[in-house]
């Protein structure tokens, strides 16, 4: 039989083309015949038949089969592929024979031909054919997901088919395995295997790879990368394997982690230690993209995690990849990087070779902290973090890394900034000098340290072989010799003239110069520098040195004398050699000379090394201090981050000063207080990470030996000393954060025990300040639980307000700050009433004691803070709280005789008081009427409003009983009746007109509408009534209060009487609060409160004034609107203080609306450039808000234009800009601005001075121009036509321009602009004057050129609207001018919760209200309105006065037609009313 060689062809084209054609053979065998062809290749023929014969006889049929490909049936392939593989296993059998049998395959010629034709067939067959049902069975796959695209989700199910397939595939991968483990080489002749036939078998595994990217079968995975592995190293694949693993891992994302993990599997496996490096060269010679480098990212780190020891090979390629574009790949080699570190290069054992290596990577990942991708930055952060986790980080780096993060704290991205934190936080967590950083302590422990140092240092001096030790200890002594030296060369410069007579003396000197040397080394190792340098300069002199050097500068001098000094110190002699001129005697001294030599070496290599390890305790403690320092300097920049706008900034910043405060940072706790305040933060993520830090560093004690009770001990006395350092402002987030770790069950039962045992003074070693501490933690806890209160009131009674009460009122006050935590929400359950206790309760008596009994006291004990609180729960808790009130007052004005008899002089009984007495007294006077007049105005009312709803509740349920009893009366009637009643009823229906049936239902609905309002009617009757005793009987001649208000009013109106600021400041407080009661109280004594403001000496006073009438605005804004103009003065005070409050109160009063935004508001524009930070950020923040409030800011703007022009205000022009840039950059919208421009251009014409041309002009350069304000400005250019040949003009008008062009829908206006003022510059350039000189254009005030709104008359309810301002140049309508004076409703913000409801005092639109102040440019119109009850007082009040509207009930408000207050909403309803009798009637 003649055997031909097989040629393995490249497709299936070539197969047809030189098979089939060259060679002679027949056609292929048809289709139909395939499954017959297959089918006679039994069992019995394969195990009969000799392999290579069998494949020569059936190779048609094996080519036909891959010539039809796609076109035979799957199952068919899966038939014909399994005959192939028993062929294979076979032919591998028999090899496996033959290899044993004659060794390495050695046959005969002709044997050899048919081996050798029977593995390239079947190599080529096998590969083929596997191929070919992998496209298969991924088709179906594909198919089956088209057709189930668009359902739910659920396990794939594989087919039998597949299942079969990956079943025979395994198989496959064993016996190419099997198959390549032979010597194949041995084959071919020369003994070289060729290519095709190493492609073809290699085929078979990347087509598995490629195909299923998912190989779930761990067996299947270990046999391909093994297969590759075994033709890498045996049958030169390397090239390759190489190429086509690279071609994989960047087009298959899935394939990257396990090539990877493959490709470490053939490196240590199969020893093919090169690949990896081929591929990572391949790798950076690539074109990479950003998908690409993150399959390449992927692959490598997969390779890294699997086995690192394989990178360091590769390490400098991976260095390489830091240098690319791609900031992918830079991630990928820094992520390396952090995986090679950890795993291979860390440890004591390290050569000197991969410390070297570990020093280079984490040079590369210390410099790439500073990346220009912040992605870079985040992940190199993220890597150290790492490192410092497992403990990689060599002790000599923390510093140096530290200094580093420190500085990304200040990145201005927010994930580099969180990276940051977390890496800090792991720094200090794993680092490896001490868990408290005492930077005290390290300070001592480091100076001793080098003080041992020096003198071991001093100590070998003279020892042969130190010359580092030499060299290290003049670095030490280097600048105590420095400042020697210039201290003597400045000695000397200032004595020149006495410079013979030292001469002479140092020429008398003796100087030995051998001992010389010795006498220097000795003066710089005691710290003698002026010693050792005045003695070397005498050596110069005596030398003659000095001469030579008389005419050299100081600074050669200083060199020469520092360089002498240095030879000098270096080259010592040992000092413990015998005299050389003496000879040995005898034998027996040499022997004892030889042991004193012996240990006297011994002695120095021990000092030696006690000096290497002083020198290494010396780098530790160095670098201890260095890293506890930068650690305590980090604490403010991590403290700015607390209130971040970003809650990752504010959460990883509170984390971080949590763990340096557990290792004792210094500052770590002021800023650990500081961060109390997160717990008001809006973001609950926040909020719980705080609430997890405190829980962590106060209630955390994880020591499983301590008893609970041990644990609740040291979370109590930790939580005392946080509560005893805090700063105002604290105590509240404290509370809360107590109240949420009460809600949580984290604050326990055991706790609160120890607080009351310490409260009590029963727990031993408890000090008052403890014990006061421990009652305002219960107090905390109470808002949570109000019954930690209630059941323990007695124990406050005792131990709060008995016999330790006497001597400490600060106890007392917090006592009844504890018992004010007793509330009781009605709200939730009507039925019950507010808890109060009656009159004789051993509280009150207790109270009532205190506040007489500690009254005459001439120090400060705390005693107003005391009756702030104690009244406070008086009128909280008490049944009758006037009572008690009155029944203290006149107990302490007998006990001071404040209360003037009739026969008495003026003034005689108040002046023999002391400041203390009286002070108080007036504190009381105050503070009883204004808790009066909230107990009156919201307990009362609210009583009285929750019986109301009891009672109707009642009613309402007594109205069901009746109609249960009624319905069960009607069961009792039988159902004929029912159904003739029911018949009769509809007949009756069915005769009633439509216009009667309509009426009786509209009857039957205001029925219903009467009975739902006779509550409201109740409520409104209840609070008039309480509106009348306010304003009648309180402050009347009946009232206890009355007598009371002449000592008052005497103590504000003669300060000269009472010189001392408590004593005024108290009178002014009891008469700001007194007047809050009243309306005419208030009316009346109004003039002597401004007077106080405007002429008190004491800031105090004013800015506690300012306050009292803000309150007063939000009570009775009728009386006080009159008097704003003074409260705009106080902006120009002289104290800071008053400034501050001035601008603050405004502030909320003004965004309140309970003061218009009129024109005075200028007057706060100019507190922007206040020279206080605070006023100006408190200014700027008001107009920010006034932006976001409608049209607000664009209101006031021609009024803020017209006051800051103003020539007499003398602003200067820096300042003016200053404000205007900020006010006109607030104005968002396009109508707005389009507006002002407009109003801006019409002042051109009227400006006459240079600087309000530069004025205007700046405000137009800082307008954002539309193309609509271009258009403007073209049209308006002729306004500006004397002004536009001036430079400012011109330069603002370049700026618009340029600005507007980078707005395309503008360019073209833009051009057009500057066409027409070029047309205007040359007009006006060409133009003569007759006269020679300019005209001049006439003066013209500001409101000529912006006149404001006609006063208009109050329109009736039935006119039509007002019309809209329309602007004739517009082509759209405005609608925004229509609403832009649209401000005038006055809120009702009032600081008493339900003056705010209801709404006392509220303001009257009198006929003058429908117009603004002549600067404003707004229109005011009342089309909405108020929804707010006014209380009506007994006075009625007179046509367009300004007094309060008293409260009318809702149903008579419903139907009164007052033109003042009447609305279309409300004429509509009146008509609804009118047509709704007519009808019923």
């Amino acid at each position: 039989m003649i055997i031909k060689e097989f040629s393995i062809p490249l497709d299936k084209d070539e197969l047809t083309r030189t098979y089939f054609g060259q060679y002679g053979h027949r056609d292929p065998v048809p289709l139909q015949m395939l499954n017959r062809e297959i089918n006679a290749m039994n069992m019995q023929q394969m195990s009969e038949t000799e392999p290579s014969e069998l494949v020569h006889e059936k190779l048609d049929l094996f080519l036909s089969v891959i010539v039809h490909g796609k076109k035979v049936e799957l199952v068919l392939l899966l038939r014909f592929f399994g005959k192939i593989l028993k062929i294979l296993q076979n032919l591998i059998g028999y090899l496996e024979k033959r290899d044993e049998q004659t060794q390495e395959l050695e046959v005969e010629q002709n044997e050899k031909m048919k081996l050798l034709f029977a593995n390239k067939a079947l190599a080529y067959v096998v590969s083929t054919t596997l191929c070919l049902i992998e496209d298969l069975v991924a088709e179906n796959n594909s198919s089956n997901g088209m057709v189930n695209a668009g359902r739910r989700k659920k396990p794939a199910q594989k087919s039998d088919t597949e299942e079969e397939w990956e079943t025979q595939r395994e198989k496959v991968m064993e016996t190419v395995q099997r198959w390549l483990q032979l010597p194949l080489k041995n084959v071919w002749s020369p003994p070289i295997v060729e290519d095709s036939f190493v492609g073809t078998v290699s085929q078979i595994c990347y087509k598995i790879l490629e195909k299923t990217k998912d190989i779930k079968s761990k067996t299947t995975q270990t046999l391909i990368f093994q297969i590759l592995g075994t033709l890498v190293k045996r049958y030169n694949h390397g090239i390759a394997c190489v190429v086509r693993i690279i071609q994989l891992a960047k087009f298959h994302e899935a394939l990257a982690v396990p090539i990877g993990t493959g490709v470490v599997l053939m490196a240590t496996e199969c020893g093919c230690t090169g690949l990896i490096k081929e591929i990572a060269r391949e790798i950076a010679q690539n074109d990479i993209g950003e998908a690409d480098a993150r399959n390449f990212g992927s692959f490598l780190e997969a390779v890294a995690t699997a086995q690192p020891d394989i990178v360091l090979p590769i390490i400098d390629n991976i260095m390489d990849y830091l240098s690319s574009e791609s900031y992918v790949m830079r991630n990928c080699a820094i992520s390396i990087l952090g995986i090679v570190v950890p795993s291979a290069l860390t440890g004591d054992d390290l050569s000197a070779e991969k410390r070297a290596v570990r020093d280079d990577c984490l040079d590369y990942l210390e410099e790439h902290i500073l990346d220009t991708s912040s992605y870079v930055r985040s992940k190199v952060l993220q890597t150290w973090q790492k490192l410092c986790c497992e403990r990689a980080l060599p002790v000599s780096r923390q510093n140096q890394l530290l200094q580093a993060c420190i500085l990304r704290l200040e990145d201005k991205v927010a994930s580099v900034r969180k990276q940051a934190l977390q890496l800090l936080r792991a720094i200090l967590q794993n680092n490896p000098f001490a868990s408290k950083m005492n930077q005290e302590k390290f300070s001592q422990n480091l100076e001793q340290a080098k003080a041992d140092l020096k003198q071991l240092q001093t100590d070998v001096y003279h020892t042969i072989g130190v010359e580092e030790e030499k060299e290290e200890l003049w670095k030490t002594q280097l600048p105590m010799i420095e400042e020697a030296i210039d201290k003597f060369t400045e000695d000397n410069t200032m004595n020149n003239n006495d410079e013979d007579d030292a001469n002479k003396e140092h020429n008398d000197i003796d100087i030995n110069i051998k001992e010389s040397y010795d006498k220097i080394q000795s003066y710089i190792l005691k710290d003698k520098g002026m010693k050792a340098v005045s003695y070397l300069h005498a050596i110069f002199h005596q030398s003659g040195f000095a001469k030579e050097m008389k005419n050299e500068s100081e600074e050669t001098k200083k060199e020469a004398l520092l360089l002498f000094m240095y030879k000098i110190f270096m080259n010592s002699k040992p000092t413990n050699n015998n005299n050389k001129e003496e000879e040995p005697e005898n034998e027996t001294a040499d022997k004892e000379r030889s042991k004193e030599k012996l240990t006297t070496d011994r002695e120095e290599i021990k000092q030696l090394n006690a000096l290497k390890v002083r020198k290494t305790l010396v780098a530790y403690l160095q670098n201890t201090h260095t890293f506890s320092l930068q650690i305590e300097n980090s604490i403010p920049i991590v403290e700015n981050l607390l209130y971040s706008i970003n809650s990752s900034d504010a959460i990883e910043a509170c984390s971080y000063l949590g763990t340096a405060y557990q290792f004792q940072v210094a500052g770590a706790l002021a800023a650990v207080r500081k961060a109390l305040f997160q717990i008001f933060s809006k973001d609950q993520s926040v909020r719980d990470n705080l609430a997890n830090v405190y829980k962590e560093i106060y209630l955390g004690h994880s020591d499983s030996q301590m008893t609970s009770r041990a644990k609740a001990l040291l979370a109590v006395k930790a939580l005392i000393q946080l509560l005893d350092g805090m700063l105002p402002g604290q105590s509240a987030a404290l509370s809360k954060l107590v109240v949420s770790w009460r809600s949580n069950k984290e604050l326990d039962v055991e706790a609160l025990q120890i607080m009351w045992e310490m409260f009590s003074l029963k727990l031993p070693n408890t000090t008052e300040e403890e014990s006061r501490s421990a009652l305002m933690l219960l107090r905390m806890a109470a808002e949570a639980e109000m019954n930690i209160m209630t059941d323990n009131l007695n124990v406050l009674v005792k131990v709060g307000l008995g016999p330790r009460a006497q001597n400490d009122l600060l106890l007392a006050r917090d006592t009844c700050r504890a018992i004010l935590a007793i509330k009781q929400d009605c709200s939730k359950d009507i039925d019950k009433s507010p808890i109060r206790y009656p009159n004789d309760h051993e509280m009150f008596k207790q109270i009532t004691s205190l506040l007489v009994g500690s009254f005459l006291e001439e120090r400060e004990n705390g005693y107003t803070s005391f009756a702030t609180d104690a009244i406070n729960v008086i009128y909280q808790m008490a049944d009758q709280p006037a009572q008690l009130a009155e029944q203290v007052l006149a107990q302490v004005a007998k006990l001071g005789n404040f209360i003037r008899s009739p026969s008495s002089s003026s003034q005689e009984s108040v002046v023999e008081h002391s400041a203390y007495s009286l002070s108080r007294f007036l504190f009381l006077i105050g503070h009883i009427g204004i808790r009066e007049m909230v107990y009156l105005d919201q307990s009362i009312f609210k009583e009285l409003k929750r019986r109301n709803t009891v009672r109707e509740l009642k009613s309402e349920m007594k109205a069901r009983v009746c109609n249960m009893r009624h319905r069960r009366k009607s069961m009792n009637v039988s159902l004929m009746s029912i159904v003739s009643n029911v018949s009769a009823s509809s007949s009756i229906n069915l005769q009633v007109p439509g216009s009667a049936q309509r009426s009786i239902r509209r009857n039957k609905n205001e029925e219903e509408q009467e009975d739902g309002m006779e509550g409201a009617t109740a409520d409104d009757t209840d609070a008039e009534h309480i509106n009348m005793v306010l304003e009648q009987e309180l402050l009347s001649e009946s009232g206890y209060l009355r007598k009371f208000v002449p000592l008052i009013l005497d103590v504000c109106q003669h300060p000269d009487k009472y010189p001392l600021e408590v004593v005024q400041a108290n009178g002014v407080l009891a008469l700001s609060k007194l007047m809050t009661i009243s309306s005419e109280f208030c009316e009346a004594n109004l003039q002597l409160f401004v007077t106080i403001l405007e002429r008190s000496a004491y800031p105090q006073i004013r800015a506690n004034i300012l306050i009292g009438l803000a309150d007063l605005m939000t009570r009775f804004p009728n009386q006080i609107e009159p008097w704003t103009s003074h409260i705009y003065g106080r902006l120009k005070d002289p104290d800071l203080a008053v400034r501050n409050t001035c601008v603050r109160m405004l502030s909320n009063l003004i965004m309140g609306e309970m003061i218009r935004v009129k024109g005075q508001v200028a007057h706060l524009a100019l507190c922007m450039v206040d020279e206080n930070e605070a006023i100006r950020l408190d200014t700027k923040q008001l107009f920010k808000d006034l932006s976001q409030k409608g049209n607000a800011l664009y209101n006031v703007m021609p009024d803020v234009l017209s006051c800051l022009s103003d020539s007499e205000l003398n602003l200067t022009e820096a300042d003016f800009q200053t404000i205007m840039s900020y006010i006109l950059g607030l104005l968002q919208k396009d109508r707005q601005v389009d507006s002002i421009i407009e109003k801006l251009c019409s002042r051109f014409k009227l400006a006459t001075t240079k600087r309000q041309w530069r004025d205007l002009s700046y405000c137009l350069s800082v307008l954002k121009f539309s193309a609509k304000g271009i258009r403007i400005l073209i049209n308006d250019l002729p306004l500006l036509k004397e002004q536009i040949y001036n430079q400012d003009v011109q330069r603002a008008l370049s700026s618009i321009i340029e600005g507007a062009k980078r707005r395309p829908e503008a360019k073209m206006a833009c051009v057009e602009l500057e066409d027409k003022i070029k047309e205007l510059l040359e007009s006006m350039h060409n133009q003569e004057n007759p006269g020679g000189e300019s005209q001049v254009p006439k003066l013209v005030s500001d409101n000529d050129a912006m006149p404001p709104p006609k006063k208009l008359a109050p329109k009736s309810v039935k006119k039509s609207k007002p019309a809209r301002r329309r602007r004739d140049e517009d082509d759209e309508e405005d609608e925004e001018d229509e609403d832009y004076g649209n401000q005038s409703s006055i809120g009702r913000n009032s600081s008493f919760n339900r003056s705010t409801k209801r709404g006392r005092g509220g303001a009257v639109t009198n006929a003058d209200d429908s117009t603004v102040n002549s600067g404003s440019e707004e229109e005011y119109t009342d089309k909405t309105p108020s929804r707010r009850t006014t209380r009506r007082t007994s006075k009625t009040p007179s046509r367009g006065s300004a007094t309060p509207v008293g409260r009318t009930p809702r149903r008579r408000l419903a139907v009164e037609a007052d033109t003042s207050m009447s609305t279309p909403t409300a004429e509509k309803r009146t008509r609804s009313r009118r047509t709704s009798l007519k009808n019923s009637q």
